[in-house]
């Protein structure tokens, strides 16, 4: 079952920067970036289940600057993770309207790239061992050709809102 809004999801709150891409699109005729962490957290709500989820940057790194960072927004279990809970601050992206290889993204939503754009960019520039981990939480064994594979899945959408 993809993560549904009401779930609570369970975010690493130490990364590095292997898992950290830059995502580039167009918005009103001009380009834009982005930075965004990339983490495979566990979906407490549905069996600790594998989801793919990418955090904008600033959202995520330092002690927390804005109220939409991760420690204002996602108190710390015991074990140290955010629980982030989804609901209309978090976006997603699916393959489907079944909601297949469902990810979520927590950003400021005022930012409009194509789902296609998150899959693409941390597929093609992040390291094997996160890619790898990455590629399971969406249901592939193996690396090769995951890129493409998967993105082609995501190509036109912009992202939904919980």
């Amino acid at each position: 079952m993809p993560v549904q809004n009401g779930n609570v999801l369970l975010i690493p709150s130490n990364v590095d920067n292997s898992s950290r891409v830059t995502v580039k699109w167009q918005q009103m005729f001009s380009d834009k970036s982005a930075d965004y962490y990339t983490v495979v957290a566990k979906n407490k709500s549905q069996g600790n289940a594998d989801v793919v989820v990418f955090v904008a940057a600033e959202w995520y790194e330092g002690a927390g600057g804005t109220s939409q960072h991760l420690i204002h927004v996602a108190p710390k279990d015991v074990e140290g993770f955010y629980q982030l809970t989804v609901d209309d601050k978090c976006q997603y992206g699916q393959k489907n309207k079944e909601g297949d290889m469902r990810f979520v993204v927590y950003h400021d939503k005022g930012r409009k790239p194509y789902q296609h754009r998150f899959v693409e960019t941390s597929l093609g520039s992040l390291g094997a061992g996160v890619i790898t981990k990455i590629a399971g939480a969406f249901g592939y064994g193996g690396k090769a050709d995951i890129a493409k594979n998967v993105a082609s899945c995501f190509v036109g959408d912009y992202l939904h809102t919980f």
